[in-house]
Formats: structure tokens, C-alpha cells, sequence
């Protein structure tokens, strides 16, 4: 019986282990998809704000031209 017991208890620690390492990694990839949402966002904004410029020194308001040679040199 107590064999029984220190074996559950062995294969139980060691998947409790396996549980907290899979749980540090889902946090590291959270982590690192966090950082990239912000620079995308950083990018987002930046580009809207050169957009809104544009339109504005076009007369347009709406930056259709410029939008697209943005993203042809891009």
C-alpha cells in the first residue's frame, strides 16, 4: 500500500511540475504577444496620425493618395 501511495505521489509532484513549467511558458508567450499588440498599436496610431497630416495638407481630409504611396514604399 504505502508503494501505491509514493508512486501517485511521485507521478502527481511531477505533473504538478510539468503544469507550473507549461504555465511559465504560456505567461513568457503572453508577455511577448503583449509587446508586439503594443508596437503594432504604436504603429497603428503613428500611421493614422500621418495620415490625418496628410489629408489635412491635401485639403481632402480623407489621405487616399498618400495612403497608398505609403504603402507601396513600405
Amino acid at each position: 500500500m504505502r508503494e501505491m501511495v509514493q508512486a501517485r505521489l511521485g507521478e502527481l509532484q511531477r505533473e504538478y511540475e510539468q503544469g507550473r513549467a507549461r504555465l511559465r511558458e504560456l505567461e513568457r508567450q503572453q508577455r511577448h504577444l503583449e509587446d508586439q499588440l503594443l508596437r503594432v498599436s504604436g504603429a497603428v496610431q503613428v500611421l493614422e496620425e500621418i495620415l490625418a497630416r496628410v489629408g489635412d495638407a491635401d485639403g481632402n481630409g480623407h489621405g487616399a493618395e498618400p495612403a497608398s504611396a505609403l504603402a507601396e514604399s513600405g
